[in-house]
């Protein structure tokens, strides 16, 4: 095998793991796209429960208007400190997604090129 072929395998080698790296983390970013809908999902399921309980204890007296109104209120707050978790978390799988995407297409060039990755932080 001449030395052609060789470099040839190896360029296409690298392309091939390049190809599949993206296709692993596009897949991965998919995945933490749908958990996301799905907690987003099950925190508004969990708060339109929680509303309607405090609508019957209302409704059947159990409850004053303030007091409602202020469960109503702390409910509301609560499913939305629950969403920005779950967004801040999602936020931070996909940025680390992009970072891997991102040395996985440095590693490659770097390579072909004779160069040494600055893969740590702050290089």
């Amino acid at each position: 095998m001449s030395e052609d072929n060789v470099e040839q395998l190896k360029q296409q080698s690298i392309e091939l793991a390049q190809e599949i790296g993206q296709s692993i983390i596009s897949i991965q970013t998919e995945i933490s796209q749908r958990k996301l809908k799905l907690e987003q999902e099950r925190i508004d399921a969990e708060r339109d429960s929680e509303l309607k309980s405090l609508e019957l204890r209302y409704n059947k007296g159990l409850m004053s208007e303030k007091a409602y109104n202020k469960a109503v209120e702390a409910t509301n707050a609560e499913a939305d400190r629950k969403k920005e978790e779950v967004e801040r978390a999602a936020f931070e799988r996909e940025k680390r997604l992009k970072i891997m995407g991102i040395a996985s297409i440095r590693l490659p060039v770097s390579q072909k090129y004779g160069q040494k990755p600055a893969l740590q932080a702050g290089k």
